[in-house]
């Protein structure tokens, strides 16, 4: 008897609902690839481990938006500290889909990651996860991490620029560091767009890495743009990180940019162009 089934991806035409059945009572994982027609290339994400009861139903919304960079949130040490290492294994453009453990961008996607220590240029990566060494004693490190993905079929999220910034010093086994994601719950259709003139209910939320808890959140703002980032315009929201959007007259895309900050000074800034598309 074969222990372990392995993936299969089975081609299908996006966007679309689609019903799955699985065994009960055994460890499962859902992948989903997403790539372009005549390629094998692809972005490609999985879920945690789960065992399902029998009747049980999952839903997740694959793809849909806002999408951005993020640590997975139900991936362990996503960002820790291993003596003078920092590690940073962030996804370069994870979608709210939830229970995510792992992330693989396309092989056409662009990344880089570069890493500052109190202002000062330590190095850089062209990848979106990136390692970087750190000092002893206690320092405030930015990295901000740049992602482009322009494929066919792939009309939002083309560009996110994410820069986080918090403090870290040597401590004894494997810290966790307080790297902030943004999740987005944005009420959009199946094909990440909404209607001209229309009004989008958003809401937002920011969490640690897994495995950190007893985030005290500061403040966080939002920003709309109808000009892919020339001019910007702020939302506003209420205790809860909700605020509705005032979509353009006309069709095009609109980007998203939020700030956050706990009550410890740890940031981010993160930019998303194209955040979803107003189309008719």
């Amino acid at each position: 008897m074969q222990p372990t089934a392995y993936f299969a991806f089975d081609r299908v035409v996006l966007p679309r609902s689609r019903t799955e059945y699985v065994s009960s009572d055994v460890p499962t994982w859902e992948a989903v690839k997403a790539g372009p027609v005549w390629t094998a290339d692809g972005s490609w994400k999985m879920t945690n481990t789960s065992t399902l009861k029998a009747g049980q139903r999952v839903h997740r919304d694959w793809n849909k938006a806002v999408v951005r960079t993020a640590l997975p949130d139900a991936q362990p040490n996503s960002a820790v500290r291993l003596g003078d290492v920092g590690v940073i294994s962030s996804a370069g453009l994870l979608d709210t889909a939830a229970d995510q453990y792992f992330s693989a961008e396309s092989g056409t996607d662009k990344a880089l990651s570069t890493v500052y220590r109190d202002g000062t240029l330590l190095g850089s990566a062209r990848s979106a996860p990136v390692a970087f060494p750190m000092a002893a004693q206690r320092a405030e490190y930015r990295v901000v991490t740049d992602v482009q993905r322009y494929a066919p079929g792939w009309t939002t999220s083309t560009k996110v620029r994410t820069d986080w910034s918090f403090h870290s010093e040597r401590k004894e086994g494997m810290p966790l560091l307080p790297v902030l994601s943004v999740d987005y719950r944005l009420d959009v259709d199946r094909a990440n767009s909404a209607r001209p003139h229309s009004t989008t209910r958003i809401g937002l939320g920011v969490r640690y890495p897994k495995g950190l808890n007893g985030l005290k959140l500061a403040g966080a703002k939002l920003w709309t743009s109808y000009d892919d980032g020339a001019t910007w315009r702020q939302v506003r929201l209420d205790g809860d990180l909700d605020g509705t959007i005032g979509n353009p007259a006309k069709a095009g895309f609109v980007s998203l940019r939020v700030q956050a900050t706990d009550a410890d000074g740890n940031t981010v800034e993160q930019t998303v162009t194209r955040a979803y598309q107003v189309r008719r």
